[in-house]
């Protein structure tokens, strides 16, 4: 299920504006009231609500080299992390609870190999009997 969220939200961050800097999604065990930033001007962070409303998911963008304070609201407790985001890295201390995935793309590309070709499959992958 977990897959299918990230594939989704890889997804959106693929069509939206790209930055320089690392992309992330943060994942909460527990449900996320609001989210806030001192300095809008370094992270952006957006809560992504699922189908369910769950909104356990959080998308954290780098806008720019610099450090800022989120604060997740949960439903009992508030929970903040310093934020310090460099041209070469984002360093995020997350509590116990919460999960972070990197969300941009190697630098290098990745070579796949093409499909066989039509002509070496069985007979019966073809249609055929």
């Amino acid at each position: 299920m977990i897959k299918k969220f990230l594939l989704i939200i890889v997804l959106l961050v693929l069509n939206s504006p790209v930055y320089p800097l690392e992309n992330h999604i943060i994942i909460s065990d527990l449900y996320i009231k609001s989210v806030s930033v001192d300095n809008k001007d370094v992270i952006s962070v957006s809560i992504l609500p699922t189908i369910n409303n769950d909104r356990h998911i959080l998308i954290l963008r780098g806008l720019q080299e610099g450090k800022a304070v989120l604060t997740i609201n949960l439903d009992n407790r508030q929970d903040t992390f310093d934020v310090k985001i460099k041209s070469d890295e984002t360093i995020i201390k997350l509590k116990e609870g919460y999960s972070l995935y990197t969300l941009d793309f190697p630098p290098e590309p990745l070579d796949i190999d093409p499909p066989p070709s039509q002509n070496n499959f069985p007979d019966i992958l073809r249609g055929r009997m």
